[in-house]
């Protein structure tokens, strides 16, 4: 049996159409590619470069109006990155509103290959820390990420806050719409 060219279509456009609103696709091209890089070293921070990691990277490359090649040269940087390097990207990673976007695409290449490894969480710990994002913050946007993308439902009574922090979930509704989750 050949491959279902109608579901392939399908799955393609539902993709392409939820990530051309990912919020990140409006960064400018240099802050694009340190956004890339930092989730490439993280991808490769276990030193196991999964297949659904990379089609995560391949997404985003797509969403960020990139070249296809981008894939290979973040492959690359995430294997023979510098302290230099690092440090620059750093200083480019999201400080405002974005930062919490970012953290999400952390989790989201983090799980994807069904497990958050101790390292993972360290990166994903440093570039919280970097970006100045609090420990109940990241909290939250993990339990968001599994409530979107695990489809995890919240205990009863249960709620994401974001109000004591200045960010508005409506800046997650890229995801929402791609996962299907219905929300307030």
């Amino acid at each position: 049996m050949g491959i279902d060219i109608l579901k392939l279509l399908q799955d393609a456009n539902n993709e392409y159409l939820a990530f051309e609103k990912h919020p990140a696709s409006k960064l400018d091209l240099d802050q694009k590619v340190h956004y890339l890089n930092a989730l490439a070293l993280l991808m490769n921070s276990d030193e196991e470069i999964h297949e659904k990691e990379r089609g995560y990277l391949v997404t985003l490359i797509h969403s960020f109006n990139l070249p296809n090649e981008k894939l290979d040269e973040l492959i690359a940087f995430s294997k023979s990155a510098d302290n230099s390097s690092v440090i620059e990207m750093n200083k480019m990673l999201p400080k405002d509103e974005l930062k919490f976007i970012f953290l999400m695409d952390c989790f989201i290449i983090a799980y994807k290959d069904g497990v958050l490894k101790p390292v993972e969480k360290n990166v994903i710990g440093e570039y919280a820390r970097t970006s100045k994002i609090n420990k109940i913050d990241i909290d939250r946007v993990e339990r968001l990420y599994k409530v979107i993308i695990e489809r995890r439902p919240l205990p009863k009574n249960e709620t994401i806050s974001f109000q004591g922090c200045k960010v508005d979930i409506k800046i997650f509704n890229y995801l929402f719409d791609y996962y299907g989750v219905k929300h307030k």
